[in-house]
């Protein structure tokens, strides 16, 4: 009975060292040293939440989603400054399949609430 204990760990041992693979024979995960496009901290990611929230709450949107719009964002010392801007049209220099409305948060990082909006349509 021994033996048949020392032989199933035996093959219990091989089978494990079969299952195992060697990381340096693979090629890394990121074969290129890429730059992040855009860099947010993850206060700043709530305040935008907050605004998105709020721009959809007050139906700046007719269909309710942000297709047609361009975001800005600019920091500044403790708040961040969010714009949204209605996408142009090229050819007609209209403003495309929303209000034309252009709506600007300013956002407390601190407190994540908006403190000042200016809005304005056309």
């Amino acid at each position: 009975m021994t033996a048949r204990v020392l032989i199933l760990v035996f093959l219990t041992a091989a089978l494990q060292s079969l299952r195992a693979v060697d990381l340096d024979k693979h090629p890394p995960t990121q074969e290129t040293e890429r730059t992040a496009d855009v860099e947010l901290k993850g206060r700043e990611l709530e305040a935008i939440d907050v605004v998105f929230r709020q721009f959809r709450q007050d139906h700046f949107s007719i269909s309710g989603d942000l297709k047609y719009f361009t975001i800005e964002i600019t920091r500044e010392p403790g708040k961040l400054l969010i714009a949204f801007r209605p996408d142009m049209d090229e050819q007609s220099h209209r403003i495309t399949r929303v209000r034309n409305t252009f709506i600007d948060y300013t956002v407390s990082l601190r407190t994540l609430r908006i403190i000042g909006y200016h809005f304005e349509r056309d």
